[in-house]
């Protein structure tokens, strides 16, 4: 069954808050259009209809182009376009199967390599050696990593329908628009509500880590494990550390060190806060037995099934997965709690299915015309739909589905909601995540009621990390 989650319209108040995540110009712009927006429905008759018939001539507009790119003549001529390993399953299918359609349309020779997890190594050897391919997926380092070998994308026809979390992700401080945001990823605290219900847990009541920590200890005492994680994915584990954000970086974070992180001065030594709050959790017996077994499947079901409670690191699409293993269970998601008093909840948001295009690729027109028709309301929505991700654009309308539902009802019910990059993406050297998912492996590679004495040495590991590839990336 495919899973489907519909993009959430989020207010001018979210968009401010992603400033740090792309442009802060972006999300002022898209303020002000929607401002003009509502003047104009205020007008006289006569300039309503002169607007209606101006969006008409829109629509048919974008209508021919999402069709000339789609049948314009590309005979013979090939392009290469490159993709990740988070693009599997049916959005692998769907996606070999719209590059094939596009070369039957077009005549182009359109030829789709798939990297797999070896595709950030394949790429940085291909910028080391200025051979990249003419499209490639950014995989959440378009503004950054790749940008100069990105094509400005903001003049084409589609940038106006993108979502605004998307374009704010997407967009560097200069304006360019590094990639195509076919998808975007959320991710928060995923949870079997029935459990929580059936123990007195209000989890959209949660506002700090300690609220937190209370309802893991009242989980606890009730004989039911809190967290389950699937370790033997090492990305599970690396995860947690992407909830630094409430820590070190966010709107109301308990300490303000955004710009250490992005200079090179910042001390996890100094401060290893999330660090030991993890090895709090673990000290307190809260985690599954098995979580350097277990893979990220096991784990959703341990929640679905109601042998754990919830999983610190999941995303809406986790909740369809819950909800279909065990449709008799009620699940949810919230955002990531504040530390302290005062601060801001967040969700974190980032690129999902992103393809950008080379500033060196020969085929520009052809590598324009595939995303004109990847962009194409039909077309993407099939896409979309596939992936069980959130859309990148607002031109499509995806099903209302229970995960949508879900997320919704977390955003009306806890308040003051900021929204964050991922956080290495945004404030890591490259090359970080592999060490980030060492450094939790390591902390839980102890008996319980250790983990809080590894504390100085795992943030010592991740110092030596950060301030080697933050040298390595800026020789």
């Amino acid at each position: 069954m495919k899973r489907k989650i519909v993009a959430v319209l989020l207010s001018a108040a979210m968009i401010l808050s992603m400033t740090a995540c792309g442009n802060s110009s972006s999300g002022s712009n898209a303020s002000e259009g929607a401002a003009q927006d509502t003047a104009q429905a205020a007008d006289t008759s006569n300039e309503d209809a002169a607007a209606d018939a101006q969006d008409a001539d829109a629509e048919d507009s974008a209508d021919e182009g999402a069709s000339s790119s789609a049948t314009a003549d590309f005979s013979g001529v090939k392009a290469e376009i490159d993709i990740d390993g988070t693009i599997i399953g049916d959005a692998l299918t769907t996606f070999e199967g719209k590059v094939e359609e596009f070369n039957n349309l077009t005549g182009a020779q359109l030829e789709l390599v798939e990297n797999g997890d070896d595709h950030e190594a394949i790429m940085k050897t291909r910028m080391a050696s200025n051979d990249m391919p003419d499209m490639f997926t950014t995989h959440g380092w378009s503004t950054i990593r790749y940008n100069e070998f990105c094509y400005d994308l903001s003049g084409e026809s589609w940038v106006s329908d993108m979502a605004d979390a998307a374009a704010a992700v997407v967009t560097d401080p200069n304006g360019k628009i590094c990639t195509c945001p076919l998808t975007e990823w959320v991710y928060g605290i995923a949870f079997n509500n029935t459990i929580m219900e059936d123990n007195g847990i209000d989890m959209y009541a949660i506002k700090t880590w300690d609220d937190l920590t209370a309802a893991l200890q009242t989980l606890k005492d009730a004989g039911i494990t809190p967290i389950s994680v699937g370790g033997k994915s090492t990305g599970s584990l690396g995860g947690y550390l992407e909830m630094s954000n409430v820590f070190y970086s966010a709107d109301g974070a308990m300490y303000d060190g955004g710009a250490q992180l992005q200079d090179g001065s910042f001390s996890f030594v100094e401060h290893p806060e999330i660090i030991a709050r993890f090895a709090d959790l673990y000290d307190k017996g809260f985690f599954i037995e098995d979580l350097f077994t277990a893979d990220p499947d096991t784990a959703r079901n341990y929640v679905a099934t109601g042998q754990a409670a919830m999983l610190l690191w999941g995303s809406p699409e986790y909740v369809d997965l819950m909800k279909t293993a065990n449709p008799d269970n009620e699940f949810g998601i919230i955002p990531v709690p504040a530390v302290e008093e005062g601060g801001k909840p967040a969700y974190t948001v980032g690129e999902g299915t992103a393809i950008a295009i080379s500033s060196s690729t020969e085929n520009l027109e052809l590598c324009q015309a595939f995303l004109n028709f990847l962009t194409d309301p039909e077309t993407l929505k099939v896409y979309v739909d596939s992936t069980g991700a959130v859309s990148g654009f607002k031109t499509i309308s995806q099903d209302d589905t229970y995960s949508l539902n879900k997320y919704n009802e977390s955003i009306e019910k806890v308040a003051n909601i900021t929204y964050t990059n991922f956080f290495d993406r945004e404030y890591l050297p490259s090359g970080m995540w592999n060490y980030m998912s060492e450094s939790i492996a390591q902390l839980f590679n102890c008996n319980v009621g250790e983990a809080s004495g590894k504390v100085d040495e795992v943030a010592e590991y991740m110092q030596q990390a950060y301030e080697q590839l933050y040298a390595t990336n800026n020789e």
